[in-house]
């Protein structure tokens, strides 16, 4: 309502991220069962709660949310933030990180080194399921993919990375990020989608 009356027609909903993974999936229901739960919030000395928190959005919920943004003449831009930021993704499906290793949804904001292995093919299976299912609730034209504070001290050490790098002939891993980021835009030009992303996810130039 105040986004309507000072004319504001975006609304970027930024709906996963390390500390929690809020929307509800069929295809891959760990990630509403285990993603979406952190076992305390610690984002400052004055606001420490040591107990669990757990929410999602259900599909019911979102399409309400949309169906009033669009009656105010407001577009949605659902985030599903990839390859960095997706602690919470890997919490609940380890086997997609570059170690396998069992991970917790953090508890505190940051930039953690566990991302998406994107030299494993079924790490693309799991992001075009997301994508298939938040497309259902999300019309609008708009789908923002995140692309931001990715490091790549994972990727560095990962055969299955190193070898998508060697094979796709490209010079680093920023560009393969880069590669990665195109392959999802194109995924959602499918889609009849047009992607948005973080400046971060340019800096492969490709």
């Amino acid at each position: 309502d105040a986004c309507a009356f000072f004319k504001l027609n975006k609304f970027h909903f930024h709906l996963t991220d390390d500390q929690g993974f809020r929307f509800e999936m069929k295809q891959y229901p760990l990630l509403t069962e285990i993603g979406s739960k952190r076992r305390a919030s610690e984002f400052s000395k004055d606001e420490s709660v040591q107990e669990e928190y757990a929410h999602f959005y259900t599909k019911e919920e979102l399409k309400e949310i949309v169906k009033y943004c669009h009656e105010r003449y407001i577009e949605v831009i659902p985030e599903f933030d990839i390859p960095g930021h997706t602690t919470a993704v890997l919490a609940a499906y380890p086997e997609l990180s570059c170690t396998g290793e069992k991970i917790e949804t953090q508890t505190k904001g940051g930039i953690f080194p566990d991302i998406l292995c994107v030299g494993n093919p079924d790490t693309e299976k799991l992001v075009h399921a997301v994508i298939d299912e938040m497309c259902e609730i999300f019309t609008d034209k708009y789908f923002h993919i995140g692309g931001d504070e990715a490091p790549k001290a994972r990727w560095v050490k990962c055969t299955a990375c190193h070898e998508k790098k060697d094979e796709l002939n490209l010079r680093n891993f920023q560009e393969l990020q880069g590669w990665f980021m195109n392959e999802v835009s194109a995924y959602l030009k499918t889609k009849g989608k047009t992607a948005v992303c973080w400046n971060d996810a340019l800096k492969g130039d490709n």
